[in-house]
Formats: C-alpha cells, sequence, structure tokens
C-alpha cells in the first residue's frame, strides 16, 4: 500500500470515529440541555439515544472542555483573543459559548481535514440557526485553498494537523494570530496523530508569546494490560484508529513533561473524575439534574471511564502557583508500588504464590507471613455482575440476583448439592443477603432498575425451602450495606445507608429483630479531627463496604456520597442496645431503641489517595482479619493493590497480591466475594461495561486461598453443578412452588486457528457460537459503501426495508416499506444514518429462486469464499440453498427464526445479535404458523414489559447477546430465535454475508417454494391442519364424556411420551397420530414445534364449552 493510500485511510478511520462521537454529543445535548439551542441536530438529523453510562461520560467531556474555555474567555487582558479548535470535528463550540453570551468579541477557529470542514462549513451556511453567530461579512473559499470561511468572528480551516508548515502559514499571514491571548483545544484528535507530528505540534503551539493548550484525551494510570485499557485500545485498534498517545506518555506526568518539553512553562493535568468531583468545576445542583433526567446507577463503570481520561491545561505565561493541581496521583501510586515491581511481571507471568511482605512505605502497609494462593476454576462460571454470594453449607456457594442474561441463580458445590430457590422477580441488584445461620438468609432491598428501588424484605429458611416476605424497610432503598447482629438469642440484621429511587443517598442506621421488625438506631458521633462539613461521618453513603468484625461492632469505608463523591473517611460502629426484648413489645418505640457508636478514623496524610477509598469493593472476613477485595477507587487502583488486608483494629492496611495463572487480569468491578472457611474465599462473577468500548466481563471464579502454616489446608476444588443438579424454584405462578429444571446455555465462541479437532461441538451440537478472525476472502478490507456501489453499479436497483423508526416490526403492524432505490441513493440513505435495510433478493426473478451472491452481484463474488474448513465440518457445498448480502444502516430488525441453519459472516461494520433458545418461543409472541414475534426487540430485552400487543415477556426467557466484528462468523441454528441491531460501538453500516443450508432431509421442508428459507416445515404445517381436527373431534369427545380434561389433552401434546394410555377418544387417538409424525425426525424438532402446536390447541380449546359439546355418536 501506497504511502499516500495509507494516509487516506488514517484520515477517514479518525473521521469515522468524529461520527460516532457526534451521535453521542447530540444525544448528551437532546437529553441534557433541552433548552438550549440545538446545534448538533443539524449534523445528526436522526436523533440516537445513547446509554446513560455514555450519556453521562460524554456530557463530562463536553463540561470539562467547556470549563476550560469559559475560564479563558473570562480572564482578564489588554489582547484580542482566539480559540482555536484542533481536530474540531462537527463539535460546535464557537455557537455554544456564543448562545451563553461569551465571547462576542473572540475569534474562534476550527480545524480539521479539508473534506470534514467543507461539509462543516455547508451545513452551518445552510442553517439559519448557526446565521446569528456568524457575521454576514464573511468570506467563503471553494477552490481548496485552507481557510474555507473566514469571518471577523469565526475562520473554518481545512488542513493537515501533521502539516506544521502549513499551519503557520495559515495563522501568520491568512489568519493572523501572533498578537492574540490563543486558546487550543484538542479533544480526543492529536491522540490519533504519530506521536513525532503530535510533538511537533504541540512545539508549534508553544512558539506563540501567549497560548495555552487544553488537551482533553485519554490515559493509561495502571497501564495497558488493565482490563479497562485493554478494551478501550482494542475498541480503537479494531477501528483502525489506534491511540498513539498512550505508547509513549501513560500517565499524567507523562503528559505533562510532554507539553513541559515542547516549550510550555506550566502545565495541570487531573482526571475526569477528579475534575467531577471538584465543587469548585462541577456544582452539586448540576449533577443532580442528570438523575432527573435517566436514572443512572453505572458509578463503578463511570469511575472507570472517568480515571482513563484526562484534562490538561499547559501555558508559555507565568501562572500563579497557588492554582497548581496536586502531584500527579497515579505517580504517587506508582511510587507506592516501587517496591511491587519484581513481583507484578511475576503475576503477569503467572506466578501462584507470592509473599504479603512488601518493600512498600510503612506508612500505608505493614508486612504480613501470610501467603495467598489465587486458584482459576477452568470451568467458566457466566458473566454476572453485582450478584451476591452466599455460603451454603457442606461449601457450597450461591450467587443470587445480579445483571445477567439468565434470571436463575448459580451454585458451586465441593460435593453435595446445595442450593437455594430463586429471589423475588423485581429485585434484579443492589440487594444485599445476610447469612443469619446454618441455611438461613435475610434478603434485604435492592432494585429493577435505578428508578425502581424495594422495600421488600425476605427471609429464607431451611424448613420452608422458599423466600418468605417479612417487615419492609422503609424507604425502600439500594447499594445498602447489611451486616449480621446477635442480640442475646435474637437473630438481626443491621443495615446502612443505600440509594432511593428519587437518588437520595441515605444516612439512616436500622436493625431487624427477627419477629419484631425493623428499629431506627440513633448514631452518636466521635469525631477525632476537624473534617471538612462536605465529609463528615453523619453523611450518607451508597455503594459502600461494611463489615462486623465482632458481635456487635465493625468497620465502614468507602462508597458515594449525596454529591457523587468519594468517601474517604473510614468509620468504626458499635452497636449499643438500650431495652430489653420485653420493653420493646411493651413500647413498641421504633426510632429510639438502642444506639449506634460512630468514630472516625483518621484518614491517610493525603486522603486523596487513601487504599481504602472504594466504591462496590467487597470486605471479607479470614483468619488472618479483614481483607478489602476489589471496586474503584479516586486512582486506578494497580493490580498489586486490589486485595488489602486490613489490621486487628481494622486499618492497619497490608497488601496482597492477586496474581492470576496466564489468564488475563480479571475486573474486579461488579463481584461478589465470600468466605466458604476462614482460608477460602471465593470471588464470583464481575466485569464491566467499558463506556462505548465494549464489555469485559469475567469468565471465570477465583479463589483466594489463605496459607499460614504447613498445617493450613489444601484450597478448595470447587465445581459448577450441572443441569441435573441444579434445581431452580419456578415463580411464574406466585402462589405455586414449583421445581424444575432451567435451561442454561451461552454462546462459545472459537478461535479460527483452533477449530481443528472441534467438529463435534461445532458441526453437530444445535447451540450458536462465534468463530472469531475467521478468514473468508478480501471482502472485510474491500467492501466500504464506495466500492460496493462502483461494483454493483451506481444504478443497480434493489428493493430495500425503509422504516419509520430504529426499530423495525413486522407484526401486527408493519412500520416499514418496501421501496425499489438505485444503490447510489441506497447509499446516501445509509451515510444518514436513516431505518434503511438490505436483504437481497434475486436480480432475476426475484419471487421464484433464492437469492445467491455469485449469480447476483457477479463482480464482488470472488471477494468473499466460504472458509474451507467450514465447508469440511457441514458438507456445505451440496446442501447450501442462499447466499444472502445484507446491509443495514441504524435498523433492529425483529425477533424471527429460519427453518435452515446458517452463518452470518460479518464484513464491515458491527452488529449485535440477541438469540434466544427455540424452547423459549412459546413465551416470546410467536402467534401460530408465524416465524416472526408480534413483540419488540426492545420489549423481549426488558424482559418483563409489556409490549403494544399486551403480550408479556416469561421472566425466565434465556437472552444471549452477541456482537459480532468484521472477521466473524455467528452459526445460527435452525429454530434459535434471533433479531439484531446496530453495535452501540460502531456507527458504521454493517455489511454481512448470510449462507442458508439444509440441514435435513429434502422431504422435511415444506412442497412449493421458499425463497427466504424461513417457511416452517411440513410436519408443522401438517400440523396445524390436525390440532384442528384433533379440536372438533374433542368437541365430539367432550359431548359423551363432560369429564374429558382440555388441559390433560394438551399436556400430552407437550410430553415426550408417545402413548395416551387414556380411553378410546378420537381426539387422543389424533393426537397420537400427530406425535407419531415427528418420530422419524430430530428431537429438536419435535421439541420446537409440539409446545407451539399444543400452546395452538389450548387457546382453540378455551373457547369450547361443556355446553357447546355435541351429544350422542357420529
Amino acid at each position: 500500500m501506497s504511502s499516500k493510500s495509507k494516509e487516506h485511510q488514517d484520515e477517514v478511520a479518525t473521521i469515522n470515529t468524529n461520527s460516532y462521537s457526534i451521535v453521542s454529543k447530540r444525544s448528551v445535548e437532546k437529553l441534557y440541555f433541552p433548552d438550549e439551542q440545538s446545534f448538533l441536530e443539524a449534523f445528526v438529523p436522526h436523533f440516537r439515544r445513547r446509554a446513560p453510562l455514555i450519556n453521562r461520560g460524554y456530557w463530562l467531556r463536553m463540561k470539562a472542555i467547556e470549563y476550560a474555555v469559559e475560564e479563558f474567555l473570562n480572564a482578564p487582558t489588554d489582547r484580542p483573543k482566539a480559540v482555536i479548535n484542533l481536530g474540531c470535528g462537527y463539535d460546535p463550540l464557537p455557537f455554544r459559548m456564543r448562545q451563553k453570551g461569551l465571547g462576542n468579541d473572540v475569534l474562534f477557529v476550527d480545524v480539521d481535514y479539508m473534506d470534514l470542514v467543507q461539509r462543516k462549513v455547508k451545513i452551518v451556511l445552510e442553517n439559519p440557526k448557526f446565521g446569528p453567530y456568524i457575521s454576514s461579512n464573511r468570506e467563503i473559499c471553494n477552490d481548496g485553498k485552507p481557510v474555507v470561511l473566514r469571518s471577523a468572528q469565526y475562520c473554518a480551516v481545512g488542513i493537515d494537523l501533521g502539516d506544521v508548515t502549513a499551519l503557520s502559514d495559515v495563522f501568520t499571514r491568512l489568519v493572523p494570530v501572533t498578537k492574540h491571548d490563543i486558546l487550543f483545544v484538542a479533544e480526543v484528535s492529536i491522540t490519533y496523530m504519530p506521536l513525532t507530528k503530535a510533538n511537533e505540534l504541540i512545539s508549534w503551539t508553544a512558539t506563540f508569546e501567549r497560548s495555552k493548550f487544553c488537551v482533553l484525551e485519554q490515559y493509561l494510570p495502571d497501564g495497558p494490560e488493565h482490563p479497562f485499557a485493554r478494551t478501550m485500545l482494542n475498541h480503537f485498534a479494531k477501528q483502525s484508529a489506534p491511540i498513539q498517545s498512550v505508547s509513549k506518555y501513560q500517565s499524567l506526568e507523562d503528559h505533562r513533561s510532554r507539553f513541559m518539553s515542547q516549550g510550555y512553562m506550566n502545565v495541570t493535568a487531573d482526571s475526569l473524575w477528579h475534575f467531577w468531583e471538584d465543587p469548585s468545576k462541577l456544582s452539586l445542583a448540576e449533577k443532580t439534574y442528570l438523575d432527573t433526567v435517566e436514572p443512572f446507577d453505572e458509578w463503578e463503570e463511570f469511575i472507570l471511564f472517568a480515571s482513563h481520561y484526562f484534562v490538561l491545561v499547559a501555558s508559555n505565561k507565568v501562572m500563579d502557583t497557588s492554582r497548581l493541581s496536586k502531584p500527579s496521583p497515579d505517580v504517587v501510586a506508582s511510587n507506592i508500588a516501587k517496591g511491587l515491581e519484581d513481583q507484578s511481571l511475576a503475576s503477569r507471568r503467572g506466578a501462584f504464590l507470592l509473599s504479603t511482605h512488601l518493600s512498600i512505605d510503612d506508612k500505608f502497609l505493614s508486612s504480613s507471613s501470610e501467603k495467598m494462593k489465587i486458584v482459576t476454576f477452568q470451568n467458566s462460571a457466566s458473566a454476572r455482575r453485582f450478584g451476591r454470594a452466599v455460603s451454603l453449607p457442606f461449601k457450597s456457594v450461591a450467587v443470587l440476583g445480579g445483571i445477567h442474561d439468565s434470571s436463575t441463580s448459580e451454585f458451586y458445590s465441593t460435593g453435595v448439592p446445595c442450593h437455594l430457590p430463586l429471589m423475588p422477580r423485581d429485585i434484579v441488584a443492589g440487594h444485599t443477603v445476610t447469612k443469619l445461620g446454618e441455611g438461613s438468609f435475610l434478603l434485604v432491598g435492592g432494585r429493577s432498575s435505578p428508578s425502581k428501588a424495594s422495600s421488600s424484605c425476605y427471609l429464607f429458611e431451611p424448613l420452608s425451602k422458599a423466600w418468605v416476605q417479612v417487615h419492609d424497610i422503609k424507604p425502600a432503598r439500594y447499594r445498602h450495606n447489611a451486616v449480621p447482629i446477635i442480640e442475646g438469642s435474637t437473630r438481626g440484621v443491621l443495615v446502612f445507608g443505600g440509594r432511593t429511587s428519587t437518588g437520595e443517598v441515605l444516612a439512616d442506621w436500622q436493625l431487624w429483630l427477627d419477629g419484631y421488625g425493623w428499629f431506627h438506631l440513633n448514631p452518636t458521633m466521635n469525631h477525632f479531627m476537624s473534617l471538612p462539613s462536605r465529609d463528615t461521618s453523619s453523611q450518607g453513603r451508597f455503594a459502600a463496604s461494611m463489615l462486623a468484625t465482632g458481635a456487635g461492632s465493625g468497620i465502614l469505608m468507602g462508597g458515594l456520597d449525596q454529591d457523587s463523591r468519594i468517601c474517604r473517611h473510614s468509620l468504626r460502629w458499635t452497636v449499643k442496645f438500650g431495652s430489653t426484648e420485653e420493653q420493646v413489645l411493651k413500647y413498641g418505640d421504633r426510632f429510639h431503641w438502642g444506639q449506634v457508636d460512630i468514630n472516625l478514623v483518621v484518614p491517610d496524610a493525603d486522603d486523596r489517595h487513601s487504599l481504602r477509598a472504594r466504591v462496590g469493593a467487597n470486605l471479607v472476613q479470614s483468619h488472618i482479619g479483614p481483607l478489602l477485595i476489589g471496586g474503584v477507587a479516586p486512582e486506578v487502583i494497580p493490580s498489586a493493590l486490589e486485595v488489602l488486608k486490613l489490621g486487628k483494629d481494622g486499618f492497619d492496611t497490608r497488601v496482597s497480591m492477586f496474581p492470576t495463572s496466564g489468564s488475563p487480569r480479571p475486573l474486579l468491578v461488579g463481584i461478589s466475594a465470600i468466605d466458604v472457611d476462614p482460608y477460602n474465599i471465593i470471588i464470583t462473577g464481575g466485569g464491566a461495561v467499558c463506556f462505548s468500548f465494549g464489555a469485559c466481563l469475567n469468565s471465570h471464579w477465583y479463589q483466594l486461598h489463605i496459607d499460614s502454616g504447613v498445617d493450613s489446608p489444601e484450597p478448595l476444588e470447587l465445581r459448577q453443578l450441572s443441569d441435573k443438579e441444579l434445581l431452580v424454584e419456578s415463580t411464574k405462578k406466585k402462589t405455586e412452588h414449583t421445581w424444575q429444571l432451567v435451561p442454561k446455555y451461552c454462546i462459545h465462541e472459537y478461535q479460527a486457528d483452533k477449530l481443528t479437532g472441534l467438529s463435534t461441538p461445532v458441526s453437530e451440537s444445535l447451540e450458536p457460537c462465534v468463530l472469531r478472525g475467521m478468514d473468508f476472502g478480501p471482502c472485510c478490507q474491500k467492501w466500504d459503501l464506495e466500492y460496493l456501489e462502483n461494483n454493483i453499479g451506481v444504478d443497480t436497483k434493489l428493493s430495500i426495508h425503509k422504516g419509520t423508526s430504529r426499530n423495525l416490526l413486522f407484526h401486527p403492524t408493519k412500520n416499514f416499506v418496501y421501496e425499489v432505490q438505485t444503490f447510489s441513493e441506497f447509499k446516501k440513505e445509509l451515510e444518514a444514518q436513516s431505518h434503511v435495510y438490505l436483504r437481497s433478493l434475486a436480480q432475476v426473478s426475484p419471487f421464484q429462486q433464492a437469492a445467491y451472491l455469485s449469480r447476483d452481484f457477479p463482480d464482488i463474488a470472488n471477494d468473499f469464499q466460504i472458509p474451507p474448513t467450514l465447508n469440511d465440518l457441514f458438507n456445505l457445498s451440496s446442501r447450501i440453498h442462499s447466499s444472502v448480502l445484507r446491509i443495514s444502516g441504524d435498523v433492529a430488525v425483529w425477533l424471527h427464526y429460519d427453518v435452515m441453519s446458517n452463518f452470518l459472516f460479518q464484513v464491515r461494520g458491527c452488529k449485535t445479535v440477541t438469540l434466544f433458545s427455540p424452547t423459549e418461543a412459546t413465551a416470546l409472541g410467536f402467534a401460530p404458523g408465524a416465524t416472526v414475534s408480534t413483540l419488540p426487540i426492545e420489549t423481549i430485552e426488558a424482559r418483563a414489559s409489556p409490549s403494544p400487543t399486551g403480550h408479556e415477556v416469561q421472566q425466565d426467557s434465556s437472552c444471549n447477546t452477541v456482537t459480532l466484528h468484521p472477521g466473524d462468523v455467528l452459526f445460527i441454528p435452525r429454530f434459535w430465535l434471533h433479531a439484531t441491531r446496530p453495535a452501540e460501538s460502531n456507527p458504521e453500516p454493517s455489511v454481512a454475508v448470510n449462507v442458508f443450508w439444509r440441514d435435513l432431509p429434502l422431504a422435511a421442508y415444506a412442497a412449493g417454494r421458499d425463497v427466504y428459507g424461513s417457511r416452517d416445515l411440513a410436519v408443522y404445517e401438517n400440523g396445524r391442519t390436525a390440532v384442528k381436527r384433533i379440536a372438533d373431534h374433542f368437541k365430539k369427545d367432550l359431548g359423551k364424556d363432560p369429564g374429558l380434561s382440555g388441559q390433560d389433552l394438551v399436556r400430552f401434546l407437550r410430553e415426550k411420551r408417545k402413548h395416551s394410555g387414556t380411553a378410546n377418544h378420537k381426539s387422543w387417538k389424533e393426537c397420537e397420530k400427530l406425535k407419531q409424525k415427528f418420530v422419524s425426525l430430530p428431537d429438536d424438532v419435535g421439541a420446537f414445534y409440539l409446545p407451539r402446536l399444543a400452546q395452538e390447541l389450548e387457546q382453540i380449546l378455551q373457547d369450547i364449552k361443556p355446553h357447546e359439546s355435541t351429544p350422542g355418536s357420529q
């Protein structure tokens, strides 16, 4: 590839990052700034609402940049000012500032690639909302010169930022600013440049007499192997737009030194999280307002994002040193961990045993002789986040609730299986489950969504084998803390804090006593030192860590306060009971019974770097003392400090390593840790959605074995219970308590180079799987829209789906039309992010024959080849039914199934596919005879949200999602329900090839044409006729035998047994004959169709009443 071609590709990839970010900023603009001028609407006419985490992250980015700009604009000066936005994209910064009444006499200059700037200027000039902010006396240049638009207030310059010579010419001759105070702004732009060119650019900006430089971009406070950093870097690499700065400049100190070495005299830098926490920069009212717009509880993920972005302001003018930041926090952490270098290296190489006696500043740490061994379970656990782990008898472990694809719990055991029924359906996360004794637990609060907190409490006793609702806790809350308390012979649970549905952070202490309910405790404060008013121990917290270290005492640390700032101060608490049980019964004083004494612990000298100030961490007891595990902190926690041992008084911190056996470092966020005995801690689940970069989920559980001598026991060997052992309670009907097996499955992933020897699980199992990194020809590199337009043909006509909204719905009413467009017209719709979708048909006789890529689009067909490995494994060559070209814009396609197995080859862009097991069809809105669900996919994914049709999704539906990237292949077996939508992380149109093949005998398929490969099998079409015949016979049989049960008939049709064993009724005989039709077919055919036929029969029989039956014989 020529250097010029490479530069063009880099330019396109960089511009594409602007396309994603501007859609996200438009989401922020519409939701969070509804009363301000919607400048971004001109650039993003089709609104796409981003997830709350992405909205809040981009809001913070925008506020950080605008704070720096406003500070510059408001500073007194004797010179004119200029704000130059380097790599501006479609950002409307100049117009937002002017709308606020700022910078009316300031020159704003937007700089970016020529193509982008020309498009931006065209939109600005054509849209009247920009008119008031640009003087009418302006010069427009269309002759290819750098300055595309020039006026007294606003200029737009199209130029490569890597060409410093050209930049210098523009700003000294064409747009002279040498006598100005200048603020250069670079929001995630120069990081895409080669380091040499980026440094030349920084150095050039420092040559101006009075210049400042504000840069906001990513950094790696704990290096590239941190799970968030790893996910972020992989994301940009997949977009062909790797961030370059972090290859050399990883820490804040690196970036500060970088700017000083390029000529700047004063440099301040801090993470976006510290910007969020600084009340001088963001007010409480601003942050509280965000919660009124959309519920939010992704705090750990938000902190991770904000801790990997920084804002830096450099100046070549002497500044007031009182305004400089404290020394870089990650440098402090680096110095703390300096003595860990050898051990850290060992952990990355897979070391197992490491001493916790480390050469670290005694101010933070003290020595220990215990050893800790990390064991990674070989069998994968599900990626469940924010569940609650509890220890059961026989050293078993259960994880209840949490954010996960399945509503089931998970169980591991050393031997004898032991399990709990499912939690109540209205609780997903934020709950606590406190052990009261052997096999007894109290479940308190939680939420279904951040705006729907629960006040419900449930008690589980071994004898009842059910969660029994007890006294509610008020107000309703989630993300609180709960620990066991024993008062005499009475079991109790102490609860502190939490968050309500309205976002209020609670500071109350409540005590639940078995048989009596909830009592409020009066807190008495004993401060050891004066504190800022914002950080007193009387304030509420949520997502904190609490542990009972004695019968009625314990410790509390970390969490977030009402201002959404991390609490730096730790507390000791002691419960003092003020009344006897008889007095409680007599007086019923639930608000003044007993008290809790709270002692404030003196924080570290620099409390900003406290190792204990964490959000979402786990405090667990062990035989060597309490362990603080995981969570997030004001600074990113180095791997060597993720597990902290607390001394006997609860606050003498010691360090434990967290090595793993050669596998990638886990992300200890959203985990739940539990001690199964004094020597073994089990760490379950965890992971996070890493902003817009994808998810990083822990696929394994970990066991922390603490060894303190030769007589210490060996690590446990826990195993995951099989489906046959795993019994969970069905709560489809709240009045019943039955037990059933719950099907579990996951989407397996295989790397292309490891398919050898996997023929059985891939080709013979009827479960979906993803094949990553497959080579199916040069299409992945070639098939951008321009290439397809040139090779398919500008005027080639296509039949496309064009929707009125993003989520296309087939039933009950179509919200799209079929429209014939040329490829050129279709391409323009895609580029405008319209709701359009191509499912190619045969170019000749489309209603007579199936689509075939080599026949329909011969000029691109050779770019795509089915990998020989797949041909061999699946014997495809003689069985292919069709090969379909799919190109989709901003659309999500309805839930449906295909009767033929198929491969989805992802060529360009990314696509997210949601899959359900075929066994879920009767619960997901498939009408009799329909291959398309009546439910919108957003309703299905929301689990129990009612659809416009009145259907409700069964809560135990197992939903799996997978995101496909170019080079990935998804195997979708026959009958698997699936829907597709654009991947949030990639706005580029999706291009894919879908290959269908017949994997059943030809006689199994329905007679006649099936160009889509979605017509139901003959046995089902004939079976529907048989169902109507069975209903007619049943009506007659009911006349002869009024005691005949329609439900028994339906149940028999669903079951596997082949013979009814009933009286000689014609309806039952017809049922037997119908089931016999499925005997010669694979088991999955009957498992899929018979429940649907039974459901249809049940619906018909409901309308038959005994008095309507036909009496007598035929």
